[in-house]
């Protein structure tokens, strides 16, 4: 008979939870997200602070890195407050997806 497996909120909190609530301490709304393989601790962070109403930005699920940035950058100048980009791992596919709206987002300054 296999040991019984402690409830996430026994595990003690992950790093996941704090990098989304320092998001939400410094005025983040929304955190865009093109997930990949290296999210499972962000999935997991928004699921506990769900079951706990803790304060984290509203996730948004984003199809492209691209639009992710663009998104954010929106969000920024209706609320100018900063917004959250997570995208998959930075190899090289979603670096200059992510450069890209990021420059041209600066140049506007």
């Amino acid at each position: 008979m296999a040991a019984p497996t402690p409830s996430s909120s026994a595990r003690g909190p992950i790093a996941a939870e704090a990098f989304l609530r320092a998001l939400a301490d410094h005025g983040v709304d929304y955190f865009f997200a093109n997930p990949g393989t290296d999210f499972p601790p962000v999935v997991e962070a928004f699921s506990r602070a769900k079951k706990t109403n803790a304060k984290v930005p509203k996730p948004v699920l984003v199809p492209h890195e691209n639009l992710a940035v663009a998104m954010a950058h929106g969000a920024y100048l209706m609320t100018g407050r900063p917004q959250a980009v997570m995208s998959t791992s930075m190899s090289a596919p979603p670096i200059p997806s992510t450069i890209s709206p990021t420059s041209r987002a600066t140049a506007r300054r």
